[in-house]
């Protein structure tokens, strides 16, 4: 990451090793990181914990070297004290809230549930006019730069408080149907 300033603007550069720009996005310290905006709309990977004000921590921006369980690093935690100051509520799991109601690896807001940007769990809003009610109706809207699709698994420790840890992973897999799929 390269942080680059001018005029009392900062911006971060972000340089990805995969084929699509999108992925080191899930790489970052939690969930209400997981969201962009394109040319061709906006993207929130957890809109109903975003909304809420709520994040999920990211299991792979933890420090694994030193400490079990893994803790958050120093520059992280300076990130999650940010998030924090702006009165979200960032936890391990959803089960952490005393109102919470998924159902465990089949919500989206589950850490251990497998998921991809073109779930049923992700937002997706164009920026056509015309095309306020279907994403079916947007013509080659697509809420990604790759030819593949970028899965993601938080993992971490399981919702009821098993022992178990799930390992975390990003990656970008063809469709079946595509083309790049049989190669």
């Amino acid at each position: 990451m390269k942080l680059v300033e001018r005029d009392g603007v900062r911006i971060n550069i972000v340089t990805s090793a995969s084929s699509s720009a999108v992925t080191p996005i899930f790489y970052f310290h939690s969930t209400p990181i997981f969201n962009w905006i394109g040319p061709e709309g906006l993207f929130s990977a957890y809109p109903s914990l975003t909304c809420a004000w709520r994040g999920l921590l990211n299991p792979l921006a933890l420090d694994r070297t030193r400490f079990v369980p893994a803790l958050p690093g120093v520059d992280v935690r300076l990130a999650l004290e940010k998030y924090r100051m702006r009165d979200f509520d960032i936890r391990r799991n959803p089960s952490c809230w005393l109102n919470d109601r998924h159902v465990c690896t089949f919500s989206a807001e589950c850490p251990i549930a497998s998921r991809n940007v073109v779930d049923r769990g992700c937002m997706l809003f164009p920026f056509f006019k015309g095309y306020e009610y279907s994403l079916e109706q947007v013509p080659n809207f697509s809420p990604y730069d790759s030819s593949y699709i970028c899965f993601w698994y938080l993992g971490g420790p399981l919702c009821d408080g098993g022992r178990r840890v799930c390992e975390s992973y990003v990656s970008l897999r063809a469709e079946a149907e595509d083309e790049h799929f049989a190669l």
